[in-house]
């Protein structure tokens, strides 16, 4: 497949995983080989620090570190938060959602195609075994809800992300929609 980045700018790139900061929400524009990104703006460098500020605070009063937090439904809900701070009310979330890593229901999309992570369900299988076993050692119920927005012709393969996912416990539904819906129900 041909890139469009010189062996010079290759070089100086290096994959978005070890990059940028992990974060349950990108914090800036990473480059999939075709392009060189753009830098981190200003809008961009708040939301991460932002983020992390909320995390360390949040982390710190459940007595988990930074990623154990961020790794939590809590932690989407901060970078949610941290996102409507600095770019005004886009997201409905509450600080009450972003301070209680106790939430029932992980609701996700997965996206496939050029450009997206080469086996996104693959990365984010054992996160989602692990929460489902943490939330199994503290009592609690815990669903993952998602919709995977692809096709069998993508890279990633639709039925093979979908079969991972499902494996790792995760509940699937044919829409962005009925997943939210299903979300709803499962919290109601």
């Amino acid at each position: 497949m041909p890139h469009y980045l010189s062996d010079e700018e290759l070089r100086r790139t290096a994959p978005a995983e070890v990059a940028s900061f992990k974060s349950p929400v990108p914090t800036q524009i990473v480059s999939n080989g075709e392009f060189n990104p753009l830098p981190q703006t200003r809008e961009q460098q708040r939301v991460e620090a932002r983020i992390k500020e909320l995390a360390d605070d949040f982390g710190r009063r459940h007595g988990m570190n930074r990623r154990q937090f961020l790794a939590s439904s809590a932690g989407m809900a901060a970078a949610f938060l941290a996102m409507n701070e600095v770019f005004g009310p886009i997201f409905d979330v509450s600080r009450a959602e972003a301070a209680d890593p106790g939430v029932a229901v992980i609701l996700m999309d997965v996206v496939l195609g050029y450009g997206a992570h080469p086996d996104p369900a693959g990365e984010m299988a054992p996160a989602l075994r692990k929460a489902l076993d943490i939330a199994r050692r503290q009592r609690r119920a815990l669903a993952l809800v998602g919709f995977v927005c692809g096709t069998d012709e993508d890279p990633q393969g639709l039925a093979r992300q979908e079969a991972v996912l499902r494996e790792a416990g995760m509940l699937l539904e044919s829409s962005k929609a009925r997943a939210a819906r299903l979300a709803a129900r499962l919290v109601a």
